[in-house]
């Protein structure tokens, strides 16, 4: 139960920057490049999305791996 509070915890956090700073990154993509900027949003969206699917898949290894022992 601890580690699945943390973890809802630690999702939440993340989750939630995006709402504060991704607006702001992608004005700054959109005033810089113009059209091109989409480009670099879409291609930032991917890496963190990425990041996002490794670190899941890093969690649940780490709490199958904890339940087994």
């Amino acid at each position: 139960m601890a580690v699945t509070g943390s973890v809802i915890g630690v999702a939440s956090a993340f989750s939630f920057v995006s709402d504060i700073f991704y607006g702001a990154v992608c004005g700054f993509f959109i005033d810089n490049y113009g059209l091109a900027g989409y480009k670099w949003i879409f291609a930032m969206t991917i890496v963190i999305l990425a990041a996002g699917v490794f670190a899941c898949g890093y969690i649940v290894k780490k709490i199958r791996s904890r339940a087994a022992a």
